[in-house]
């Protein structure tokens, strides 16, 4: 699979990654990532910067943005092993975002229930794959032996 995007993309691979992965990033702060009862959609951007609060309720998934973004700069850097293991600690971390029940609007600490998902939350995940997938692309060879890059 690796080789077949290596083929595809040629020398700018990297740069289709970054940007991928960085568009798909910011579009899902523009669009609706959770519903919740009796209340207007909760944009990605609201929960960007409001979810790093859910530590007090021991959720955790907010970190993957801090993971995902220290991935984004060694991916940038060259630092691909770095990048791709940044970019596991990210999807592992964003997987707690599917177990979140509830939304806290305000310092109540009254929880509302999420109704569901939305396309801001699907849009982020794609980013993070996106790049954990130009990561290996990058890094790959290197677990395998594999030092002359493929043209």
């Amino acid at each position: 699979m690796t080789s077949l995007i290596k083929t595809c993309l040629g020398e700018k691979r990297k740069a289709v990654f970054l940007t991928l992965a960085i568009a798909c990033y910011l579009a899902s702060l523009a669009l609706p990532a959770i519903s919740i009862e009796s209340h207007d959609p909760i944009f990605g951007a609201e929960v960007l910067l409001t979810a790093w609060m859910g530590v007090f309720f021991g959720e955790y998934a907010w970190f993957s943005n801090v993971a995902f973004i220290a991935a984004l700069v060694a991916f940038g850097a060259g630092r691909h092993r770095l990048a791709l293991a940044s970019e596991i600690i990210a999807i592992l971390l964003s997987l707690g975002s599917t177990q979140a029940k509830y939304w806290y609007l305000d310092e109540r600490g009254i929880g509302i229930p999420i109704v569901a998902l939305g396309t801001g939350f699907y849009v982020w995940t794609l980013s993070l794959w996106v790049l954990f997938l130009g990561a290996v692309t990058e890094a790959g060879g290197a677990y395998f032996g594999v030092t002359k890059r493929v043209p």
